[in-house]
C-alpha cells in the first residue's frame, strides 16, 4: 500500500488486497461506535459488537430484521425521510435519532450514516 504525499487517493498493491479487507473488518468489529450493514431493502446483514452492547439487541436478534425495529416513534417522519433520501443518494447522513432498545428502551444516537 502506498500513501500519496500529496493527499490524494491510496493505491494498493493487488497482492495486498486481501490484508486490507481483514484489517478492515478488524476495525469495524473493534471500533467503539455500533455499526449496522443493510442491503438494499434496510434489512440487517450484519452489526458488530458496539451495535449490541449500545442497543441490548443481539446478533441472532436483529440479523434479518428490518431497522425499522428500532423505530421509537419519537422521531418526524420528515427526518426519516430526508434520512433515507441522503442514504439512498449515495450520500452520509448526520443527525441524531432516538431508537428503540429492547424490552422498550430508548437509546439516543447522534452520528452519521450511509
Amino acid at each position: 500500500m502506498q500513501n500519496n504525499q500529496n493527499g490524494g487517493s491510496l493505491s494498493v498493491d493487488p497482492s495486498c488486497i486481501g490484508s486490507l479487507v481483514e484489517l478492515q473488518a478488524t476495525a469495524l468489529e473493534a471500533t467503539a461506535n455500533a455499526v449496522v450493514i443493510t442491503d438494499h431493502t434496510g434489512t440487517v446483514i450484519w452489526v458488530n459488537a458496539a451495535f449490541e452492547l449500545l442497543t441490548g439487541y443481539g446478533r441472532a436478534e436483529i440479523l434479518g430484521q428490518s431497522t425499522r425495529i428500532l423505530k421509537s416513534g419519537k422521531n418526524s417522519p420528515a427526518l426519516y425521510e430526508e434520512m433515507w433520501r441522503t442514504i439512498i443518494g449515495g450520500k452520509v447522513w448526520r443527525g441524531e435519532i432516538i431508537n428503540r432498545c429492547p424490552p422498550s428502551a430508548e437509546m439516543g444516537v447522534r452520528g452519521g450514516f450511509r
